[in-house]
């Protein structure tokens, strides 16, 4: 009878549904794949330095490291200052692939060139409609961001981990010396309608890195497209082609790789 209730019991554990759980890798120039209706793809955007786009959530630290954008008192690892801030809805602009409207954040990643893979854990897309909370409770990863709280009134839009731990492998070394963004992230607009959002809603954005893959060097950060009139759109906040001339023009002399150590050493300060 004991040995029939071991049997019945471990063929029960067996027939419970596990959740789906997938690494993406975009390890490959030119690869990418989706992940909960949202896609994920390579890119060699140049350049992505500081003063050429304003990214609006930086986040730094060794091994695992998370962090949102907000107008409010930074939390966990994201580094205050300029390029961490609030974002409007409205001060995006949409991308249509195939007759579908996304809206595209950019990911900038930096990596020791010894070491140069990074795995992102965590992507969570709310809106609110205040730019300054502070009170995120991260559920960890691989669980649901609807368990997770940003504080204050707010709706989740997207979530990487939503039916499974998802991540996604990415490759410093793929864009190294340049400056470049490594991943854009392209999330339908249609979530962001279903969660009940205008264009003065507020943006946040929230991830986590490092494992398996740690960071171990300068800062991450994310940026996104603006100008709605724009039919060729660039990241959020970079200058006219003509101001990007001028100041690339003062960095020949230093060299593509010099950029990128130079942009780490900024980032340590």
């Amino acid at each position: 009878m004991l040995k029939k209730l071991t049997v019945a019991v471990a063929v029960a554990i067996l027939a419970i549904p596990c959740a789906r759980a997938a690494e993406l890798d975009l390890t490959t120039t030119g690869s990418s794949g989706d992940i909960n209706g949202a896609t994920f793809q390579t890119t060699n955007l140049q350049p992505t330095g500081t003063g050429v786009i304003d990214s609006f959530v930086r986040i730094q630290a060794k091994g695992t490291e998370k962090g949102y954008n907000t107008d409010g008192t930074p939390q966990f690892d994201t580094k205050a200052g300029l390029w961490t801030h609030a974002i409007l809805l409205g001060d995006l602009t949409t991308r249509n692939v195939g007759g579908t409207e996304y809206y595209q954040f950019l990911l900038d990643i930096n990596q020791t060139s010894a070491d140069p893979l990074l795995t992102l854990n965590q992507l969570q897309i709310y809106t609110a409609s205040s730019g300054n909370l502070t009170s995120f409770t991260d559920s960890g990863d691989g669980v649901a961001a609807s368990n997770s709280n940003l504080g204050g009134s707010n709706n989740l839009v997207y979530d990487l981990d939503a039916g499974g731990d998802n991540s996604i492998k990415l490759d410093y070394s793929l864009n190294s010396g340049s400056g470049s963004g490594d991943m854009l992230a392209l999330i339908k607009k249609s979530a962001f309608d279903a969660a009940g959002a205008t264009g003065s809603s507020y943006v946040y954005l929230f991830s986590s890195f490092g494992n398996p893959n740690a960071s171990n060097d300068g800062f991450e950060e994310w940026a996104a497209l603006s100008g709605t009139s724009n039919p060729n759109p660039v990241p959020f906040g970079v200058p006219e082609p003509s101001t990007i001339t001028l100041a690339l023009s003062g960095f020949v002399g230093l060299g593509l790789a010099g950029l990128r150590r130079l942009r780490r050493k900024a980032a340590s300060v």
